[in-house]
């Protein structure tokens, strides 16, 4: 009875290792797709970081360059076009910052600025008004003279840059001021509008956000002085222009014009409060001579053309500018 059980032990004894050998060479034949879902330790991007923090999520942008930028040990190839993108960002940046203030010209170079900029401005201009007193009173019997306190107006400019250093354009402006007596019925009113314009030259000293120029204005311009007289009949009686054929008092209306050439130099500073945006005050001398006077229109016996009116004097202007200007720090 007992060879039957030894035999049958011997004979499961004799199998286990060759169970074993099939269980081993059936688990080293795994399926391609489940070898290709465990990546290599050497292709593991947490294999790049210093505190081994895993890799982000490809849709949160933010996340995955502040990762990059601060966590990798060595770049994986997925990484080298953003990397090298933030260093040049961040080189742009260093080099802004090392700029000293004074030498932000030099460093920058001279090459052309392609920004302008125009705008409207208020101005009061102090002309001589000697000459003109000296006609009002003596030939035109006016005996309110001109104050030459100030005269309010407004005008425009604009520019090119050619340069950082050098800008390029036109401006234009006007005053008009008139004065009056009135004697009884015997009215007497005189009335200077005055016109420049020209080509703008000024050369440009910027500083951060304030910019200071110098140039000069040169072109022409035209002067107008318009007289009239009106007086009732009731006053035939004084001193007033009487018509030879009726005997009764005419109204005088006269206009004399003289056509000018003027320089006004200028200086002036400029504070960008945007790149758009800036606020100009500008004070200018203008050198204005009216010679010779043509006669335009009249009725009645006008008065004799005044001589040579010098109309010289200081301006003020004050305005916003709108455009592109050069950059500062």
């Amino acid at each position: 009875m007992k060879t039957p059980f030894v035999c049958l032990l011997l004979v499961l004894i004799s199998g286990v290792p060759a169970l074993a050998q099939d269980a081993a060479s059936s688990g080293s034949q795994a399926s391609p797709a489940d070898a290709d879902s465990t990546p290599a330790p050497e292709d593991d991007p947490s294999s790049y970081l210093n505190d081994g923090a895993a890799a982000p999520s490809a849709t949160d942008d933010k996340q995955e360059s502040v990762w990059w930028k601060h966590s990798y040990r060595r770049k994986a190839p997925w990484q080298q076009e953003q990397k090298e993108e933030l260093d040049q960002t961040e080189d742009a940046s260093s080099w802004k910052k090392s700029r000293s203030d004074g030498d932000y010209g030099r460093e920058r170079g001279h090459g052309l600025f392609f920004g302008g900029a125009g705008g409207f401005f208020v101005i009061t201009a102090f002309p001589d008004v000697t000459d003109l007193n000296r006609y009002v009173v003596d030939v035109l019997g006016i005996r309110n003279r001109f104050t030459g306190a100030g005269y309010p107006s407004f005008g425009g400019q604009g520019y090119a840059y050619l340069t950082q250093y050098f800008r390029l354009g036109g401006a234009g402006t006007s005053v008009s001021m008139s004065t009056s007596q009135t004697v009884g019925t015997d009215r007497r009113t005189v009335k200077l509008n005055m016109g420049a314009g020209g080509v703008l030259m000024e050369g440009v000293f910027p500083h951060r956000r304030w910019e200071f120029s110098a140039g000069a204005l040169l072109g022409g311009g035209g002067v107008t002085l318009r007289y009239n007289r009106t007086e009732t009949p009731k006053a035939a009686n004084i001193a007033a222009p009487v018509s030879p054929v009726t005997g009764a008092v005419e109204n005088v209306v006269v206009t004399y014009a003289s056509q000018t050439f003027h320089v006004q130099p200028r200086v002036g500073v400029k504070l960008k409060l945007l790149r758009w945006l800036s606020i100009d005050a500008t004070a200018a001398y203008l050198i204005n001579n009216a010679n010779e006077w043509d006669i335009e229109g009249f009725s009645g016996n006008p008065p004799p053309a005044p001589d040579s009116i010098n109309l010289s004097g200081f301006g003020f202007l004050v305005g916003p500018t709108f455009g592109w200007f050069p950059p500062w720090d």
